[in-house]
């Protein structure tokens, strides 16, 4: 007999290749059509969808969940000290897998990586939700919450935003972060507690998943572009004369121009390691204080019992939602005036200062005071988190630099939850003890930061991406010598 070679596996490899071409996402009709008629206008509705996809993030962050883990510990029947042990090892996960999310993001696009991304989130909360019973469900619920929600949906938010402006960057994410700030600590918490005292914490996953799933997803296929080079247009909102177009409607300028460093270029520099060991240090200790943020209030500050505790814990969240709002609007203003690092080293010392007063004074004014000044901090890295990696490596990998960045962040995450989860609750001289310490790696990185230059891949002025590399090219040789990183090592997209 002879042998006839099969093809079948090669077909399945071209349908598969299909969703991953080599120039990248291509423009769809409807987004032409949109882009055609909208014109540069509509890089401002991009802001409101990229506050909406970080806004829909809220149930994967610390903030909704620490507000209704005392719900899902009464049901499930779990100590503090189990739940921060799974929260920690599901997060931990989450942070080790969200670089095949950049990745994804940088292959097939926003608009297909958000859609998917979304419905897998929607289908964590209407299914696990329900089925997590057990401490195993429980923590691969966590997992996938912190991965499709604080790690998917927050880093496509800010990509979007980021690929359509650039001038305006830090203006822009600040009025995003605005309504960020407002629904992630102040409004989606209470909220929350609301809709698990009367409905149940089953219900209101439920709820949330079935929004994401028959609101957000449609919004998203229909009207998520991916970058306004795509659809003949310039970052910024600025307006293209007809002369300038090329054939097929796009800028001559911008066809095939999206600037950007490879990740392996970014790794190579000493900015890239201060941005993200600031974004770890305040990742770990703002999620170590959210999370305990119930108990802190009913138990350690005073030992408040019933209304009276709800009402501070309502006062805590407003308040620092209210200044995270505020510091983010101005931080947004001022991230495309000064250098960035010193908003980290702002952010920084302003969180040190907060877990400071928060552990010499348990009176409820200084508890709410503490809450102000740990909002400031949030709003200085709210900011940060989403426009830094842009800012130095530009926009052609940013989802590949971003996702290994954001991975950093979530480990502190992950880890955040443990100084104060495995100490004894109402021990108030160990939780004192912890808190200082968690003051002090703020300092540390904060000096660190402000040693290093940070200089932008594009100018403020409008250099293009070359003569910005010259500029910073003594330190990518010496962080490469430092490395020990051969030339010619990686492949053609930056990968180690």
């Amino acid at each position: 007999m002879r042998r006839v070679e099969s093809n079948n596996g090669k077909n399945k490899w071209a349908k598969w290749a299909a969703l991953a071409p080599a120039e990248g996402p291509m423009p769809t009709k409807f987004g032409a059509a949109l882009a055609h008629r909208a014109g540069p206008k509509y890089a401002y509705a991009i802001v409101f969808l990229g506050t909406l996809a970080k806004a829909l993030s809220a149930c994967g962050q610390t903030t909704f969940l620490g507000g209704v883990m005392d719900y899902i510990e009464a049901d499930i029947g779990l100590r503090r000290s189990t739940t921060s042990l799974l929260y920690s090892f599901a997060t931990l996960l989450s942070s080790l897998t969200l670089p095949a999310l950049g990745w994804v993001m940088d292959r097939i696009g926003l608009r297909k990586s958000g859609c998917l991304n979304a419905m897998l989130m929607a289908l964590t909360c209407v299914v696990l939700g329900n089925l997590a019973r057990e401490p195993a469900v429980l923590t691969l619920f966590f997992y996938l919450l912190r991965f499709f929600g604080q790690g998917g949906m927050m880093l496509i938010g800010t990509n979007l935003i980021s690929n359509w402006w650039i001038g305006k960057r830090g203006l822009m994410q600040g009025i995003s972060g605005v309504g960020l700030s407002l629904s992630m600590t102040g409004v989606f918490p209470v909220l929350a507690r609301m809709s698990c005292e009367r409905l149940g914490w089953r219900t209101t996953f439920t709820a949330i998943g079935t929004f994401v799933a028959f609101a957000f997803v449609p919004i998203c296929w229909l009207f998520f572009l991916e970058t306004p080079e795509l659809y003949g247009l310039k970052p910024d909102a600025a307006k293209v004369v007809e002369s300038e177009r090329a054939q097929g409607g796009r800028p001559k300028s911008d066809v095939g121009s999206v600037e950007g460093k490879t990740l392996r270029e970014a790794l190579r520099t000493i900015d890239f390691y201060a941005a993200t060991l600031g974004g770890f240090v305040w990742a770990f200790n703002a999620t170590g204080v959210f999370f305990h943020m119930v108990s802190i209030v009913e138990t350690d500050l005073g030992g408040l019992e019933g209304s009276r505790a709800e009402g501070v814990l309502g006062s805590v969240y407003l308040t620092c939602a209210i200044s995270s709002s505020v510091l983010t609007l101005l931080v947004g203003w001022a991230f495309d005036r000064i250098n960035p690092k010193w908003i980290i080293v702002l952010g920084l010392l302003a969180q040190s200062l907060s877990i400071f007063l928060w552990s010499v004074d348990r009176s409820v004014r200084v508890t709410i005071l503490s809450a102000g000044v740990f909002g400031f901090s949030n709003g200085c890295y709210n900011n940060m988190s989403g426009v830094v990696h842009a800012y130095l490596f530009g926009r052609k990998h940013i989802g590949k630099i971003s996702s290994v960045a954001y991975s950093s962040l979530v480990i502190g995450s992950a880890l955040g939850p443990l100084p104060l989860g495995l100490i004894e609750a109402g021990n108030l001289q160990a939780q004192t003890r912890v808190m200082q310490y968690l003051c002090m790696p703020c300092v540390a990185v904060a000096g660190f930061a402000a040693c290093c230059k940070f200089r932008p891949l594009i100018s403020r002025g409008g250099e293009d991406a070359s003569s910005a590399g010259e500029a910073g090219e003594e330190e990518d040789v010496e962080m490469h010598r430092l490395l020990g990183v051969e030339e010619g090592s990686g492949d053609e997209d930056g990968n180690l």
